[in-house]
């Protein structure tokens, strides 16, 4: 099988950071339209309508909290660009992005801690010459 384009892995992994962020991001609004009915003058407007806002909050903190599906993801395309193509998800990102002009600045951070979460000690910035023995690791599963 082939694998996919530097710059198709580029976009995927942009794209996906960027919804993760923004799921954090909706957690951080949720939690502070609590703080501020929390702050309401008025005791029992903030009781009556406090319950629903927790629990939205909570929702969304929980769909965060259990990173299975994301890291499900993110290992599959690090699973297929280490046996497809042979080398370590650092080095074929080094190859394949880094070293072209798909984007030299780097991948998003959010992916490299979500890659690492997996066993891809990949880093945002990454040099092969200082790749960790972890970051060509294939998954022990």
């Amino acid at each position: 099988m082939a694998v996919i384009s530097g710059e198709d892995y580029y976009t995927i992994a942009t794209e996906f950071a960027a919804g993760y962020e923004q799921q954090v991001a909706v957690i951080d609004r949720f939690y502070n339209a609590l703080q501020a009915l929390k702050c309401l003058d008025d005791i029992d407007v903030t009781v009556e309508l406090l319950g629903p806002f927790h629990t939205a909050y909570q929702i969304a903190t929980g769909r965060l909290a259990d990173t299975t599906t994301y890291e499900a993801a993110v290992l599959t395309i690090q699973q297929h660009i280490t046996s497809d193509s042979g080398q370590s998800a650092a080095v074929w990102i080094q190859q394949n992005i880094m070293d072209t002009a798909v984007n030299t600045a780097g991948i998003p951070n959010a992916w490299a801690i979500l890659s690492k979460k997996v066993g891809y000690n990949i880093d945002s910035k990454i040099d092969p010459a200082t790749e960790t023995s972890s970051s060509s690791n294939s998954s022990s599963s």
